[in-house]
């Protein structure tokens, strides 16, 4: 026996589905132009999509084109290396990648343990998002910093 898979996207139905467990709760939505169609009448009229179509369920949307809006070699700047003095910490080069992005931070060496962060947004700071840097053992050997 064989068996098939088919995803509510392929019929024409939504992905997902609402429940409202309260009489208050339900939305005030206006009643839409046309009448949602009728599942029997989506095998009657569907045609099977072309493979152009299907590219974006097959492989996904393409992911997020992520740029930095500054240089992203701050680390190879004239007066890099005062400015960490000056600010204990710095963004020495950061780059994209297809998982997200990578960089590295110059902290002034003032304790043997250090605790940095990085807070990021996507959003022009709307909101933002905040991951703990790693400590990066083979660093500069200037003894003044630790990346």
């Amino acid at each position: 026996r064989r068996k098939t898979v088919r995803f509510a996207d392929s019929l024409g139905l939504e992905l997902t589905s609402v429940r409202h467990f309260c009489e208050a709760d339900l939305p005030q939505v206006p009643l839409p132009a046309l009448p949602p169609p009728r599942t029997a009448d989506l095998f009657k009229t569907r045609k099977p999509p072309a493979l152009g179509d299907l590219e974006p369920v097959l492989f996904g949307p393409p992911p997020p084109l992520l740029e930095p809006l500054f240089p992203p070699q701050p680390g190879a700047s004239p007066g890099f290396t005062e400015r960490v003095r000056q600010h204990k910490v710095r963004l020495e080069w950061v780059r994209a990648e297809p998982a997200g992005l990578r960089g590295a931070v110059r902290v002034l060496n003032l304790a043997y343990e250090k605790a940095v962060s990085v807070r990021y947004t996507l959003n022009r700071w709307a909101s933002c998002a905040e991951v703990p840097a790693a400590y990066q053992p083979a660093g500069p050997a200037d003894g003044l910093t630790d990346r």
